[in-house]
């Protein structure tokens, strides 16, 4: 598994998800990474999906799923 994305435009991205939920599931799979989540109260869901052409580079041999702490990620992408 490997994928080179715009550091700044995932920061965005990753913010408008912490807004909602500290931590989510996200799923990688040779079409992109998607995150589905439901906000703390449980009242609205967030789907997002990322495609690939969306990475300069993007290789992912079969679809796997993590569990991402969306806080940690964004403290270390601040040195990024």
């Amino acid at each position: 598994m490997k994928f080179k994305v715009d550091v700044d435009k995932f920061r965005r991205i990753l913010k408008a998800v912490f807004a909602l939920r500290d931590s989510a599931n996200i799923t990688l799979s040779e079409d992109g990474i998607r995150v589905k989540t439901l906000d703390f109260g449980n009242s609205s869901m967030l789907d997002l999906n990322m495609p690939k052409e969306m990475f300069s580079e993007y290789d992912v041999q079969f679809p796997e799923e993590i569990g991402l702490d969306i806080k940690n990620l964004l403290n270390l992408l601040k040195g990024a």
